[in-house]
């Protein structure tokens, strides 16, 4: 049986992620993802939907939840890619079609994850600058009145 965390570390090698990246990405240590991929963490729903976004899927991907449509739609174009000897030009265009559609979809939810990702980097960056602009003003400060105490 399949569990959700066979999904995650099968989708993680599939994009070619290491565990530390994954970790990097879901902004948590690599020990605390391994004990994702071990299925010893157990997973809120916000953590599997980022988890997903990461990887560039959906929760239901990762949940094993099959569309019913989705699936015979798959299967017609796997049968297809698979008989492409069989196939017209038009089946085969459509079938590369369907399979470019889908890689559109899941580049659209890399994409705005990755926006995501900046807007909260820039925000964490202007949080930081202000905090050191605080903290040199503070020690030009104590400098001032250190000085005035030595004299």
């Amino acid at each position: 049986m399949e569990t959700v965390q066979n999904r995650i570390k099968a989708l993680r090698e599939l994009r070619g992620y290491t565990q530390d990246k994954m970790a990097s990405l879901l902004s948590m240590s690599q020990s605390g993802y391994a004990k994702i991929e071990r299925g010893n963490s157990i997973l809120s729903h916000p953590r599997l939907e980022q988890i997903a976004k990461v990887l560039g899927g959906t929760l239901a991907d990762l949940l094993g939840i099959e569309n019913e449509e989705e699936t015979q739609e798959e299967n017609k174009t796997e049968d297809n890619v698979g008989d492409k000897e069989k196939m017209t030009d038009k089946e085969k265009i459509a079938a590369l079609e369907l399979e470019l559609e889908k890689q559109k979809q899941t580049n659209k939810l890399t994409n705005s994850y990755l926006k995501d990702e900046v807007r909260i980097l820039k925000r964490n960056l202007a949080t930081c600058e202000k905090k050191l602009i605080d903290s040199e003003q503070k020690v030009k400060l104590l400098t001032k009145e250190n000085e005035v105490f030595k004299k």
